[in-house]
């Protein structure tokens, strides 16, 4: 929808959009004459939660506006919280029993004065009886309508950050300037009040939480410590691991010289068992001796030989060799004898031997029992190890869990501290009371209504026009249809200055297809519709008619007699008639313009609908193209061979400039400068 349309749609219904917001206006004028004077007073408190003093501040933290604005939305809710504004609530109405608060305005109900009037009432009293429903209290503070009605008073009381300081301020309008006043000085002090409680109930459960923590922690590491002094008293270790050291390093060197004595042990052994077996060989000695005697003997006489054959003068050669072999062999028999009886220095085998195994044995036997010794300890110190390292798992993770908690409780202190400091509200701008109320809200809710008034006429009326689904304009109708257009005609009565066009446009269309179809002899066009009142007769009394006055020989058929019309019957035969001398006569036409009965109505002269050389389908504008419209442009397709040209009638004439263009109108220069501004033609 263009704004031109848009602009044409409300000046079709200039009448309601002006009487129901008139209406609603005035009715908000009767609704608003006895409206109540109102009396503002405001407050002011200062914060501090962005630019206050906190220990998060000394650490240089950065500001978290998220959180900041957290902070400034759990205050506004409290001050606009239930619990908060009943408390209010009860303690205006205690002060208002009690009559130390006196208002200025008549603002009291019925039912307030009976609370006014019962002085003895004392707060608990009223807490206590604002729990039944069927007291006096309850129906003043939740059922009636005034002043110390809680409900009233949480629409009354505003609050909200001022720009991005630091600042709240909070607002409050009553009926009574005493009452405004002091119903912000009691929020006031309870809000600070209560803000301060929340924010210490917030850290406080921490704190103790973590203080109890802290105390376990101490305590299991106190009695961790003490177990494992009291381990190391009862097993006599001064520092174990010095002590095992000590114990290892002694016991290897012990090791090492064991093994060095039991191998000089081992060697006095063997040479032991080869000496006692050498010398249990005495037999072996004793023949080895009498072979040195013999030897010597058989020398000597071989000597005695020799020497006396010397001394005679006559050596003898064999005697001489006899001697040196002799030689030879005893001396080899002696050194045999010699290695059975003595070591190789010399020494005698039996008591060097004997004196190193005695050395050796005692040696051997007294590291031995060193030994054994250490081995002992070790049976000792080995499980005291492994219970030693429990017990210092036990005491770090002790240490570990008390110095964490211990960190924590710090923490926590500290943030509890920060809170402490920025939980302190501070009233910069304490309320004053009003000296005027404030000006009527009479002329603006009148503005409201009647603007409600407009926009509700202007969202109907769009609203009706989106949501209607007639054909209204010839694009729409070709569009919904899926006809092709040949014309379209306003309603009656119709300005003579508009038809012109429709008639030329019309009869362009129509003349278009006839020569199209032109077979050199007569022409016939057939006018039809589904139902009765579409506009069928006028469109073929139209079209009759302008044919005549362009020369050409028409004949207007029709199964009336009006505008000039030959009549003929419409009998059950119609449909077998298939020229138009059978169904008015002869004639010499050269156009015959049909115009058919309602085809849902009458039967259809299909003979006809095949000569036929252009059908025309009228539709009205101010309905919707239906399932019914569909079969019978179907209808007239299949019994003439070619599709229905759609001609609209009843159109609105502002929705014909699809076709026209601009439509012939008499217009101001005012109007016709508003229509070009609505198109946003700005040109010369």
């Amino acid at each position: 929808m263009s704004l031109v349309q848009f602009l044409r749609l409300l000046a079709r219904h200039w009448a309601l959009l002006i009487g129901l917001p008139a209406v609603m206006a005035a009715a908000a004028f009767w609704a608003t004459r006895d409206l109540p004077r109102e009396y503002a007073a405001s407050a002011t408190l200062y914060t501090g939660f962005v630019s206050g003093y906190s220990i998060d501040s000394e650490n240089g933290s950065r500001v978290d506006y998220l959180s900041t604005q957290t902070a400034f939305d759990n205050l506004i809710q409290l001050v606009k919280s239930r619990e908060t504004v009943e408390h209010l609530a009860l303690t205006l109405l205690a002060e208002r029993a009690a009559g130390d608060l006196r208002l200025v305005e008549d603002v009291e109900g019925p039912t307030l004065r009976r609370v006014a009037d019962g002085a003895a009432l004392t707060p608990a009293r009223l807490a206590a009886e604002a729990d039944d429903p069927a007291s006096v209290v309850y129906a003043t503070l939740y059922v009636d309508p005034g002043p110390f009605n809680v409900s009233t008073l949480q629409q009354s009381i505003q609050a909200s950050r001022v720009g991005s300081s630091d600042m709240v301020e909070i607002r409050y309008t009553a009926p009574d300037p005493a009452l405004a006043q002091r119903t912000l000085q009691i929020l006031l002090d309870d809000v600070v009040r209560e803000f301060r409680r929340m924010k210490t109930r917030q850290t406080g459960g921490v704190v103790e939480f973590f203080e109890r923590q802290t105390a376990l922690a101490d305590s299991a590491l106190r009695e961790a410590v003490g177990g494992m002094r009291q381990f190391g008293v009862s097993n006599r270790i001064i520092n174990y691991y010095e002590q095992t050291k000590y114990i290892a390093s002694q016991k290897e060197t012990l090791d090492h010289e064991v093994q060095q004595e039991e191998m000089a042990l081992a060697a006095a052994e063997d040479a032991l068992t080869t000496t006692e077996r050498r010398l249990s060989e005495r037999e072996a000695v004793l023949t080895q001796s009498d072979a040195v005697a013999r030897t010597r003997r058989a020398l000597s006489a071989a000597t005695t030989r020799a020497t006396r054959a010397e001394a005679l003068g006559t050596p003898d050669a064999s005697a001489s060799a006899a001697v040196d072999s002799l030689r030879g062999v005893l001396d080899g028999n002696v050194r045999g004898l010699h290695r059975l009886s003595h070591s190789e220095q010399g020494v005698s085998r039996s008591a060097l031997t004997g004196a190193w195994l005695e050395h050796a044995t005692s040696v051997t036997a007294v590291l031995r029992q060193r030994r054994d010794e250490y081995q002992r300890v070790y049976d000792v110190f080995a499980p005291l190890g492994s219970t030693l390292s429990s017990l210092e798992r036990e005491v770090d993770i002790a240490e570990g869990t008390y110095m964490e908690m211990l960190h924590s409780l710090n923490l926590a202190r500290m943030r509890q501290e920060s809170i402490a400091r920025s939980a302190n509200l501070d009233i910069v701008a304490p309320p004053e009371r009003p000296a005027r109320p404030n000006g009527s809200k009479r002329p603006l809710l009148l503005a409201l209504a009647f603007l409600a008034g407009l926009g509700l006429c202007v969202g109907g009326i769009v609203g009706v026009e989106v949501l209607d689904q007639s054909m209204r304009s010839p694009e729409h109708a070709a569009e919904v249809s899926g006809l092709p257009l040949a014309g379209a005609y306003p309603a009656a009565p119709v300005d003579p200055a508009l038809l012109t066009p429709l008639d030329a446009q019309f009869l362009r269309n129509v003349a278009l297809v006839l020569r199209e179809r032109a077979s050199g002899g007569p022409q016939l066009v057939a006018v039809a519709s589904g139902h009765a009142g579409e506009g069928a007769g006028f469109v073929a009394a139209r079209l009759a008619e302008r044919l005549s006055a362009r020369g050409r020989s028409v004949r207007y058929l029709a199964p009336h007699a009006e505008a000039g019309a030959t009549p003929y019957a419409v009998t059950d035969a119609l449909p077998e008639v298939d020229t138009t001398e059978a169904l008015a006569g002869a004639s010499d036409a050269e156009v015959t313009v049909l115009e058919l009965p309602p085809v849902l109505d009458a039967p259809l002269p299909l003979g006809l609908l095949a000569r036929a050389d252009v059908v025309l389908l009228t539709a009205r504008a101010s309905r919707s193209w239906a399932t019914a419209d569909a079969h019978t442009a179907d209808a007239l397709e299949r019994a003439s061979g070619h599709p229905p040209h759609l001609v609209l009638t009843g159109t609105d004439p502002l929705r014909l400039e699809g076709l026209l263009g601009e439509v012939p109108k008499r217009r101001s220069a005012a109007r016709r400068a508003l229509k070009r501004a609505a198109r946003f033609e700005f040109g010369r």
